[in-house]
């Protein structure tokens, strides 16, 4: 996994601990979505193809923080674009 993809997943991780007031499912899917993604990047010798579902998932996820967390927007808006530039 790039060193640039890591960061920004743990920094989204360290965000989402950090805010302590947001939506606690959103929170709990995001936190699974970055599980997820951290899993499918470890695994070697795979094919890494990306699920459209779950870019467009993101994108709307930082719409929804964009007033109330625009730091978190920010970082997954990040996510995605790094995500995009890997092919994932």
């Amino acid at each position: 996994m790039s060193q640039s993809l890591r960061e920004t997943l743990d920094l989204l991780h360290q965000q989402l601990v950090d805010a302590g007031d947001i939506d606690k499912e959103l929170a709990d899917r995001l936190r699974t979505t970055i599980s997820d993604v951290q899993s499918a990047l470890e695994k070697t010798g795979e094919s890494h193809e990306s699920d459209p579902r779950q870019s467009a998932w993101l994108t709307e996820t930082a719409e929804h923080f964009e007033q109330s967390h625009p730091t978190i927007a920010g970082t997954i808006s990040r996510l995605v674009d790094i995500l995009g530039q890997a092919g994932i």
